[in-house]
């Protein structure tokens, strides 16, 4: 029976043990039993100059609890989006349905109109055919964004775990007219340690380098322990005279040719800075991130202003079309026009 109990020193990593055991040597052909017994024996084993695991391993831990939370929280931000971005997809078809549907009643209603010019000779048959391909080419439209529409709700609702049969109407979402704080941002940045990955990707390359420079150098180790020990041929007295034991050893490594190997390794691990590095300062991501927020918020404003103006010139078209003064060609990409700049704004 052994008992092995260890616990590496946080400060100096090195190994204190405690071992205790018990034998039973048994002889079958004299019948006779030899018993010795290890009642506790107390050891330190330190490295003088070696590797110290323990002292990076300390630093290394907390940051991946750190980072663990923060990949946690990273992954709602990453299912948000991905719901945020199919619902703004979803709106849009169903925008397009509803601006769909008031194009093709508009159109209609102007194709009963030719229709009885039509009958009274004041216009040519062709511009009857021309409008009523449009209201087909409207209605084909309806029917793919329709299904695209069915689509898309199917899909929200297995992410949001929703099980029913409902038809929903999706409400417009209103963008806020917000400003960004650079210092705000980057101190918010290193607060939640969007970085930790960096960070402790160069915490584990120092320790390589510093494993690497001493494995491939001299190495002292020092051990030293003392204990209680007894041995009998009978159990019943086997814990009655304890003798102590004691001892202390010291070691050497000293790598007398290795062939340039720990050179190598060191020259190795020291590359991996290099390639860790990183290629753009969190100042300069930023910068790109606030530019990228101006130039959004110009288009979005000339898009606003764009489609204000296309549904007034689709107006004023609309009733130059009535009056014989436009072909309804025209107007059919005036139509595709104002629809595609109301979507995107």
């Amino acid at each position: 029976m052994n008992l092995n109990i260890s616990q590496i020193v946080p400060f100096t990593g090195g190994n204190f043990s405690v071992t205790s055991s018990l034998n039973n040597n048994r002889d079958f052909n004299n019948r006779t039993s030899n018993y010795s017994s290890n009642w506790a024996n107390i050891s330190y084993q330190q490295t003088i100059n070696g590797f110290n695991s323990y002292k990076w391993n300390r630093q290394i831990m907390p940051l991946n609890e750190k980072r663990e939370a923060v990949n946690f929280i990273k992954e709602k931000i990453k299912l948000k989006h991905e719901v945020s971005k199919l619902y703004s997809e979803v709106h849009a078809v169903q925008l397009k349905i509803q601006l769909n549907k008031l194009n093709i009643d508009k159109t209609e209603m102007f194709l009963l109109e030719l229709e009885e010019k039509f009958k009274f000779g004041r216009i040519l048959k062709l511009n009857v055919d021309q409008t009523k391909i449009t209201v087909e080419q409207l209605k084909r439209q309806l029917e793919i964004n329709t299904l695209e529409y069915t689509t898309g709700i199917k899909r929200l609702k297995n992410i949001l775990n929703i099980e029913n049969d409902e038809i929903y109407v999706l409400e417009a979402i209103q963008e806020n007219n917000y400003e960004i704080d650079k210092t705000a941002l980057k101190t918010a940045i290193m607060t939640n340690g969007f970085e930790l990955s960096k960070t402790i990707k160069m915490i584990e390359i120092e320790s390589n380098i510093d494993k690497v420079k001493k494995e491939g150098a001299i190495s002292l180790n020092l051990q030293y322990g003392k204990g209680l020990n007894s041995a009998s041929n009978n159990f019943d007295n086997l814990y009655d005279n304890p003798s102590q034991s004691q001892f202390v050893t010291i070691g050497t490594k000293i790598p007398i040719l290795d062939w340039g190997k720990a050179k190598s390794n060191y020259a190795i691990a020291k590359y991996g800075v290099r390639i860790t590095r990183p290629r753009k300062k969190i100042s300069e991501q930023i910068d790109e991130l606030l530019n990228y927020h101006l130039s959004l918020k110009s288009q979005i404003s000339s898009l606003i202003m764009q489609s204000k103006l296309s549904n007034s010139v689709s107006e004023m078209l609309f009733e130059l079309l009535k009056l014989g003064r436009k072909t309804i060609a025209e107007y059919k990409v005036q139509l595709v026009e104002n629809f595609n700049l109301t979507i995107e704004v």
